[in-house]
């Protein structure tokens, strides 16, 4: 570095101010109510995709085994797999990371005196929730999944009649 560059930078550290501990608990808990948010929203989209995406892969899976199309129904249900895999896989770490910030929030309520205001049991409830949208996806897919294969045991008995 450069005379230059240091004094510019020795100048921008003199000039920040730390916020007091109070507004400092404030933008703490904005961050945390915002990335709560986030997680939400994400949520919401990985489950509303996946059970798109799963009752797609039915509709063309089960129009497929009619005609006894194995080679492209594995194909599909291998990609039915991986997406659900995925998606699962996101449900858990977005499940992780709200019980961290709700833990986080929780010991600022704690630290502040608030944490009478919030019960803490929204733990186990939103842990519950993450479960019940996981099982939700979950049986979608098998669905998606034993649908088109009970259609084409179907259709191969049919035709050996």
């Amino acid at each position: 570095m450069n005379n230059t560059t240091d004094s510019l930078l020795s100048e921008a550290a003199s000039n920040c101010t730390t916020p007091p501990p109070q507004e400092m608990l404030g933008l703490v808990h904005h961050q945390i109510t915002l990335e709560l948010e986030r997680t939400s929203k994400t949520d919401s989209i990985t489950i509303v995709t996946t059970i798109c995406f799963n009752l797609m892969i039915l509709a063309i899976n089960s129009f497929i085994a009619g005609d006894g199309g194995a080679v492209y129904i594995t194909i599909f249900l291998a990609f039915t797999a991986v997406v659900n895999y995925v998606s699962s896989s996101a449900l858990r770490a977005n499940s992780n990371t709200r019980l961290k910030l709700l833990r986080g929030l929780l010991d600022l309520y704690k630290d502040t005196g608030v944490d009478k205001y919030y019960d803490a049991s929204v733990l186990k409830n939103y842990g519950e929730r993450h479960w019940y949208f996981q099982a939700i996806v979950a049986s979608v897919a098998g669905v998606a999944v034993v649908v088109p294969i009970l259609i084409s045991i179907g259709a191969r008995t049919r035709n050996r009649w």
